[in-house]
């Protein structure tokens, strides 16, 4: 079990072991072998350039899968249940990221090669074209994320701020710099999960960027990657934690290597925990995680034989 210590300005320091239901066995909602054409996903296996499969995926305000197969210059389109929709071709090849709107628009992120977001409609046709770079970011290669709010795209730098770049009808705005995610429905900040001294650390900060509640995670290995840092609708945190350890010897090999989930709720205590086998590949991606507004947890896996698309369903 995970060794955690939280720290409040009521509890502080105190280490305690929590036992809480432990989820390792996701279902799958969907399986691509790698290949070239029809339901397949693309895959490049660089020599000197970095290794890549589908980049990134993302939900639609319906429910519906949209990965991002920038390999093969398309976006695969899946209904909610994992079924096979539909293919939309992309005018280029080097997105990073997705996002699907209600009205159908996709909203891609070029970080890379362009420094530009690209807006398409639902066939795939290009509709505007905006700028990464400005006031809040400095360089498109430090984009970690993108996110459709309320008030129109927003976008995470260095896993640290978030930028508003485009309004509600997706035209450039004044820009505006905050702390991580928006927490609740006032205007406290969910802090993106930062390592510290081997474990982990989670943050909720009032619209001052005083801290309202923390929590550290101290796990048995050491957390080598921060994954994902989101909430749901029932204002649950999630943060997702690649551990990595050592042998120690010489040269160095890998003794231990999982992905875990935390779960906790709006006080930061642990609800539940969730595992996964599936770490970083030599293909790379921008986006492994989504959490869906009911809580669902989606991790987008990368292996030998394919792509797959897993689903923790956590109960509490």
């Amino acid at each position: 079990e995970a060794v955690l210590a939280a720290e409040t300005e009521q509890d502080v320091g105190i280490a305690r072991r929590e036992q809480v239901p432990t989820f390792a066995e996701p279902g799958i909602l969907v399986d691509l072998e790698w290949g070239s054409g029809g339901w397949t996903a693309g895959r490049f296996d660089g020599n000197q350039a970095a290794s890549a499969g589908p980049m990134s995926f993302c939900l639609s305000p319906s429910g519906d899968i949209y990965i991002l197969d920038q390999i093969q210059a398309r976006v695969l389109v899946f209904f909610p249940d994992g079924s096979p929709s539909r293919r939309i071709p992309l005018p280029a090849a080097a997105f990073n990221d997705i996002l699907a709107l209600e009205d159908g628009t996709l909203v891609l992120l070029d970080r890379d090669v362009r420094g530009v977001i690209v807006i398409l409609d639902g066939n795939g046709a290009v509709k505007g074209e905006h700028a990464v770079e400005g006031p809040g970011i400095e360089r498109a290669g430090r984009v970690t994320a993108t996110y459709a709010l309320e008030d129109g795209i927003w976008l995470e730098v260095h896993h640290e701020t978030m930028v508003h770049v485009l309004d509600a009808v997706l035209s450039p705005c004044e820009r505006t710099v905050l702390p991580g995610l928006p927490y609740g429905a006032g205007a406290a900040r969910l802090r993106p999960a930062r390592i510290e001294a081997g474990g982990a650390i989670v943050r909720i900060e009032d619209p001052s960027g005083n801290t309202m509640r923390e929590k550290k995670i101290y796990l048995d290995h050491p957390v080598e990657r921060i994954a994902w840092t989101d909430t749901d609708a029932e204002g649950r945190v999630y943060a997702l934690l690649h551990l990595l350890e050592y042998d120690g010897k010489a040269p160095p090999s890998v003794a231990y290597e999982e992905t875990v989930g935390m779960v906790f709720d709006g006080d930061l205590n642990l609800l539940a925990r969730i595992v996964s086998p599936h770490v970083i590949t030599p293909w790379w991606q921008l986006k492994e995680f989504e959490v869906t507004p009911d809580g669902r947890i989606l991790q987008l896996a990368l292996t030998e034989r394919g792509a797959q698309l897993l689903e923790w369903r956590v109960s509490w």
